[in-house]
């Protein structure tokens, strides 16, 4: 594991490793320290010099002078494209050696892409799709297709963002192939396709595109399908003089070919071979490798003993090259991570010096450490009691307002009560008085009838009437004085029923007040003197106002109003 050691003062930057340092190293940070340039101009110099290491595959000194650009990133006082291309370029260096540690620069490169104005999309939205590809390396899939799905909305705002976008998606749709979601793969092949747009955009990613889809197929053995779509491939690609991916097509065509028994498997084999003699240099060697085992497993099965001993020869020639490369470049990634922590700038005696300011620094922070935990420790106590006591109080204090509330409801409750029994008893002192009302004046009607009939006793019998109509008059009144005494009791009941229903005529609100003190049809009528068939109609008409279901109970529902 690569160990950084950052400092940001002048003196403590040039302390860069932990130990001893060649004399070309220490020239070289005491050079990139010492002059006058800014940090962004030698970081830039830092990266030229690390990419021509790189082609010569000289990983330590390539990590090396990314070590010393990571030092002179502490100067820079705004994160812009040189820092971000920095961290780009150590993230792929270190992929194949430690892809973890690889992530957290490329991570770190798409933090400053998002702050700094003068990285263009095109060159974060790659760096988004690696960290993905990192991710799905290391078998961490759900955070590779939250970035792939990153990948794909930043594509979306690059300047040929639907080549950019078609390549993303179709590298979602190869990630979801790898863990087995076919369904969900050729979706996002689909819609690569369609959002690239034929292959006039981009010939090789239309393509290749094609050449996953295939691959799908074959997946579900459709090998018809599958060796359709590597013969398109196989002639576009020659047409586009793209060698190296014709000829990992022509392989993928012969072992589909082969797969079904097709004897043209053979003639592809020689075609592919002669191919590769003419263009030897254009084909990688690991793409070499797939066609000679695929060729020497072909003429086992089909008893040509000797064509197969000679492409196995040549399969395990190219396979030993390829290891031994794969070997020293791993090695030279590994040395070079081990020496960049073994390199420093300082002697051995400057070390021992440090080695004891570090112990002795270490020993007091170790007591402030302590002294730092038992201060908190009785600040917490502290607070836990007080916190005890608060809640103690807030308790007491909700169980007393609890009571209230009880108490208070209690009161409510027989309130209510007393203010239906008094409703009850004016209306029943209504509802007599109306029935005496009615007996007075049909005994008024008979004597009228009776005063035309004599003639004797006329004016006696009229002073008698008008005094009878007099006392009439006091009972009218009194009606008067209680049914005002009803609006009077009823007054916030008539409030709300007005405010949730104001469309209410003065009968229908009328008739509610009745109903919520739970009196009957003749009750209502007898109060009224209309018919009982009427208050039923009423009913009816105010059930459709107030929204209320035939089978529901119009007295609970004007009650709980």
């Amino acid at each position: 594991m690569l160990v950084l050691i950052r400092s940001f003062g002048q003196e403590g930057d040039k302390i860069l490793y932990s130990d001893s340092a060649d004399k070309s190293s220490r020239e070289m940070i005491d050079k990139y320290l010492s002059t006058t340039d800014s940090a962004e101009f030698k970081i830039s110099e830092l990266l030229i010099l690390a990419k021509a290491d790189e082609q010569r595959k000289d990983y330590i000194n390539v990590i090396k002078k990314l070590e010393i650009a990571l030092v002179l990133e502490g100067y820079v006082h705004k994160p812009d494209s040189v820092t971000f291309e920095l961290n780009n370029m150590m993230g792929q260096v270190l992929a194949d050696a430690n892809p973890k540690y690889s992530i957290e620069f490329l991570k770190k490169a798409v933090q400053i892409s998002s702050t700094a104005t003068d990285i263009p999309m095109r060159k974060k939205f790659p760096v988004t799709g690696r960290i993905a590809g990192l991710y799905a390396q290391i078998n961490e899939p759900d955070s590779a297709l939250t970035y792939y799905k990153m990948a794909e909305t930043e594509a979306r705002s690059t300047n040929n963002a639907n080549i950019a976008e078609a390549s993303t998606q179709n590298n979602i749709g190869f990630f979801y192939s790898n863990i087995g979601k076919n369904d969900s793969a050729l979706k996002y092949f689909n819609l690569s396709l369609q959002t690239l747009n034929g292959p006039k955009y981009d010939t090789v990613l239309f393509c290749s595109i094609n050449d996953n889809i295939a691959q799908l197929f074959e997946k579900k053995n459709d090998y018809a399908t599958a060796i359709k779509t590597y013969r398109f491939n196989d002639r576009f690609y020659l047409s586009v003089h793209r060698e190296n991916r014709y000829f990992i097509n022509k392989v993928r065509l012969i072992n589909a070919l082969d797969k079904t028994g097709n004897p043209e498997a053979g003639v592809q084999i020689n075609a592919a071979m002669n191919f590769r003699d003419s263009n030897f240099t254009k084909i990688k060697l690991p793409e070499q490798l797939k066609f000679y085992k695929l060729a020497a497993d072909y003429y086992f099965r089909n008893g040509m003993t000797s064509k197969a001993v000679y492409f196995n020869s040549n399969y395990f020639t190219i396979n030993d090259s390829i290891e031994k490369q794969k070997s020293e470049t791993l090695n030279s990634l590994t040395n070079a991570l081990i020496n960049i922590q073994r390199f420093g700038f300082k002697s051995e005696i400057e070390k021992h010096k440090l080695e004891l300011e570090r112990t002795k620094t270490a020993l007091f922070n170790n007591r402030i450490i302590i002294l730092t935990i038992i201060i908190a420790g009785i600040v917490i106590i502290y607070l836990l009691i007080q916190m005890m006591k608060k809640r103690k109080i807030a308790n007491e204090t909700e169980k007393l307002f609890a009571e209230e509330q009880l108490k208070r409801k209690e009161l409510e409750a027989r309130a209510m009560q007393t203010e239906i029994e008094l409703k009850k008893k004016d209306l029943t002192n209504v509802v007599l008085h109306n029935t005496q009302v009615y007996d007075v004046n049909k005994k008024m009607i008979d004597r009228l009838e009776n005063i035309l009939k004599e003639e004797d006793h006329f004016d006696r019998a009229i002073r008698s009437l008008l005094i009878d109509l007099k006392n009439n008059i006091s009972m009218s009144d009194g009606e008067i004085t209680i049914q005002n005494n009803i609006d009077h009791v009823n007054a916030k009941f008539y409030e709300k029923l007005k405010l949730k229903f104001p469309n209410l005529t003065k009968s229908e609100v009328e008739l509610c007040a009745y109903i919520s003190i739970n009196l009957s049809n003749k009750d209502i009528a007898n109060l009224k003197n209309i018919e009982a068939a009427s208050i039923k109609m009423g009913k009816n008409r105010l059930r459709k106002k107030l929204g209320i279901n035939p089978d529901d109970d119009i007295y609970e529902f004007v009650r709980n109003i």
